[in-house]
């Protein structure tokens, strides 16, 4: 088609970082979250008899949605004929239903090993390698260059992000501001209901999620129940907020850095200013909106 696709990867990543929330195997927090509260796959629908976080995401996916038709609308002018492509097996379609099926399998079983899920995954990924060198009929220096040709750059940089924001939590920081988190609120359900939400805005837009979650849930379910609240009405609020938080900068959330690094080794580098463009407006409106309808909800 031969135009810049940087603004589509970064609708593909926010969009893909706001329905991560929505179920138990969408994203690493969603998991964190359903171990700590005991949530299994239903849960995430309706639990106690009322509405989810599946369904208070959806309003944000509506919002969305409408923000990107704004967005990229043309007036109908300028339409681009696309080639239909030429499908040639569906058996990686079939490897992710099974990820996706097995995730969710393995939410309702009680497992001692935390790893898994993990494990599962990558016997897939294996799996799929070996399907390509067989029934496709590669050769195994031809398998090897698929395996060469990762991200490496990204995955990396992934690791070396969970490493140091694992040593902040390690030496007690993250829970330290989640204690003084608990005594700004002094009490009060809207004001411990918006600061949760805020913060953790703020805070996943720059630094990965996953360990503020782990440091927070204790403290959002405690707030609650202090103030005899449903305890999903700050935890939903710590998870809407870490997860659509990371829509803001490009490097937030995991499919923030990897959409950066494809269009990267594309040859189309993509700034911090074009990434605020989209992200800032697209987490405003699509956390307000989710937070709204949780607020009615549960509230």
């Amino acid at each position: 088609l031969k135009i810049n696709p940087t603004l589509f990867m970064i609708g593909l990543a926010v969009m893909s970082n706001l329905e991560g929330t929505a179920t138990l195997v969408g994203d690493p927090p969603s998991m964190i979250f359903a171990s700590y509260a005991g949530y299994n796959f239903n849960d995430f629908f309706v639990h106690n008899g009322r509405l989810s976080i599946f369904f208070i995401v959806q309003t944000g996916l509506l919002v969305g949605c409408i923000f990107f038709y704004l967005f990229f609308a043309k007036n109908g002018k300028n339409k681009i004929e696309v080639e239909q492509t030429k499908v040639i097996s569906w058996f990686p379609l079939y490897l992710l239903l099974a990820m996706i099926i097995g995730l969710a399998v393995l939410s309702f079983i009680n497992t001692r090993s935390p790893y898994t899920s993990g494990l599962f995954v990558l016997g897939l990924g294996v799996l799929g390698l070996l399907w390509y060198m067989v029934f496709q009929k590669k050769t195994l220096k031809e398998t090897a260059k698929i395996v060469k040709e990762l991200d490496w750059e990204t995955i990396f940089f992934l690791i070396g992000i969970f490493i140091v924001i694992g040593a902040i939590d390690a030496v007690g920081l993250l829970d330290d501001f989640a204690g003084a988190l608990a005594k700004f609120t002094k009490g009060s359900k809207i004001a411990g209901f918006l600061t949760i939400l805020a913060v953790s805005i703020i805070i996943s837009g720059f630094v990965d999620n996953v360990p503020y979650i782990i440091a927070m849930l204790p403290v959002a379910a405690g707030m609650a129940q202090s103030m005899g609240l449903k305890p999903e009405l700050y935890m939903f609020a710590l998870l809407i907020g870490s997860c659509l938080g990371g829509n803001l900068t490009p490097f937030g959330a995991s499919a923030n850095v990897v959409a950066m690094g494809i269009v990267k080794k594309e040859g189309y580098p993509m700034n911090f200013g074009k990434w605020l463009k989209v992200g800032v407006p697209f987490t405003v409106l699509t956390t307000a909106s989710a937070a709204a309808v949780l607020w009615l909800l549960w509230a």
